[in-house]
């Protein structure tokens, strides 16, 4: 059975998580699930499948990544060479999402550093981060520095 969390966002900010247990998952079970009256209201939506380690041992600290940082599109996909057969995807908003290289299944979440974007870059084969993204991630070192004890 598949473990999969469904971030619910608002304006990519965090409206809530919830957590699903089942084969076969649809628009229609999530919205009467969480008690959503108006479809409509569901337009941004992100389901992914996770391990068990991901739900049970790092939900919160996924939540609560998306929660101060948002939540947007993945704009850099690097192999991780210390750990063979993941991938590590950041998002804009400096939250890295660790998946299995073959299933693309959620292994953990994260806040990003400067020393691990800047690894990521260079394992995808650019010279440089970006100034923005370099940036964005520095500030929210500075600003959300406990999550990264989470």
């Amino acid at each position: 059975m598949k473990i999969i969390l469904v971030l619910i966002l608002h304006k990519h900010h965090l409206h809530s998580v919830r957590v699903f247990e089942k084969k076969v998952l649809t628009k229609y079970l999530i919205c009467d699930t969480i008690k959503i009256q108006k479809r409509k209201e569901l337009k941004t939506m992100i389901t992914m499948t996770m391990t068990n380690h991901a739900a049970i041992d790092r939900l919160d600290r996924l939540a609560t990544c998306v929660e101060k940082l948002g939540m947007s599109k993945f704009i850099l996909e690097a192999k991780n060479p210390n750990h063979p057969g993941t991938i590590n995807c950041l998002t804009s908003t400096g939250i890295i999402i660790v998946r299995n290289a073959t299933t693309g299944v959620v292994i953990t979440g994260f806040m990003a550093t400067t020393q691990k974007v800047a690894a990521m870059y260079h394992s995808a084969g650019y010279d440089r981060v970006p100034p923005k993204i370099f940036a964005r991630v520095q500030k929210n070192c500075s600003r959300y520095s406990y999550l990264l004890a989470m």
